[in-house]
């Protein structure tokens, strides 16, 4: 049975491109409830669907290990907005995030916990986005840059977003204009339109290099405002993961 300290983020890292035994996708797929199989059967693509399948796999044997009991046996309840959370134990917060080649899981005892991934060589219009989604403060700085700082600065604040507004559990309900970031000596901030009654002192965010060109990012919501470890590792469901070193992601200022 895991026992994370009060204060300890684990990150679990899949590369699921790595897992291609027959019969450990098998195994996974005893795993899942009928609902996982429905959406899992649902999937048009292989790859989403090898993917979908590797992503379950993950949540219950990691989750099982911190309960103490059988993957499969894992139980799920969903705020009104979707997010997921254990039955059996609802303090244990985790979530979950992918793109195409890496699966993160983020999971700690105590405090909300969003994380999010993409790959860094994936194209997108950035100009288009940011000025559809960005905080008018954040576009700003983004044309400050070089334009060869663009792609990055675009993809360190979009997975910033996402991990926020996964810690609080509302999806896109929350416009990602609404609150921004910034980026400095003291480390990385959020500042809030009047919309949205937050606190910037609850907030403590991680902007990560992940193997592979990956932009990692992870939020913790706590008022308490305690200083975190992150401890990420990398492996495969029912198999060995190892400890892993995630340096901090140089931002441009």
């Amino acid at each position: 049975m895991l026992e994370p300290a009060q204060t300890d983020i684990d990150i679990w890292l899949v590369d699921d491109r790595e897992v291609a035994d027959p019969d450990l996708l098998d195994a996974y797929r005893e795993l899942l409830n009928p609902e996982e199989t429905a959406r899992h059967q649902r999937f048009i693509f292989t790859r989403h669907r090898h993917q979908f399948l590797v992503s379950r796999a993950l949540v219950r044997c990691v989750l099982g290990q911190y309960l103490d009991c059988a993957p499969a046996t894992v139980e799920f309840s969903h705020n009104r907005h979707g997010k997921p959370q254990v039955v059996a134990d609802p303090g244990l917060q985790f979530n979950l995030t992918h793109t195409n080649g890496l699966i993160a899981l983020a999971v700690t005892k105590r405090a909300p916990v969003g994380i999010d991934v993409e790959y860094l060589s994936r194209q997108a219009d950035i100009v288009k986005l940011a000025s559809r989604y960005f905080a008018d403060e954040e576009n700003r700085a983004l044309y400050r840059l070089p334009v060869a700082a663009w792609n990055q600065r675009f993809y360190d604040l979009w997975t910033l977003k996402e991990a926020y507004l996964k810690a609080c559990g509302t999806g896109l309900t929350t416009p990602l204009s609404d609150f921004s970031f910034t980026f400095g000596k003291q480390g990385i901030g959020i500042g809030f339109s009047g919309i949205i009654a937050d606190d910037p002192a609850h907030w403590q965010f991680w902007l990560l290099d992940a193997p592979g060109t990956f932009r990692l990012s992870v939020a913790v919501n706590d008022p308490a405002a305690q200083t975190y470890t992150l401890n990420p590792k990398m492996g495969i469901p029912m198999g060995e993961f190892r400890p892993l070193v995630l340096p901090a992601a140089a931002f441009a200022q």
